[in-house]
């Protein structure tokens, strides 16, 4: 029986959007240079998002992706912080074949 793996773009927050739609993944995009967006993911972490790409020695080039996992809501789920580069139109391609190669089969 092969899983189905679904995709959502969401607005709103972070952790809104992830309890709205029961997300066991939620991916937040990341360029390069500091973390500003989606700091609100790092509130129940007890390091910042700039320490765990800095740990993994993460830039935000185009289909990099570091992982972790975090409370949101009510359940921990997986968090993928993906790079897109200076998010041109061959980064975002880039950034999107590789959060569905780490996304097949679940």
């Amino acid at each position: 029986m092969p899983i189905e793996t679904r995709v959502h773009g969401a607005g709103g927050t972070v952790s809104q959007a992830a309890a709205d739609l029961g997300a066991e993944v939620v991916a937040v995009p990341v360029r390069r240079g500091p973390v500003a967006p989606a700091a609100e993911v790092a509130e129940g972490l007890p390091f910042t998002l700039d320490e765990l790409l800095a740990l993994h020695r993460a830039k935000g080039e185009p289909g990099e992706i570091t992982a972790t996992q975090v409370r949101i809501g009510d359940r921990v789920r997986e968090l993928l912080l993906y790079g897109v580069g200076d998010a041109a139109p061959a980064d975002l391609r880039r950034a999107g074949a590789a959060l569905a190669r780490r996304g097949r089969g679940r």
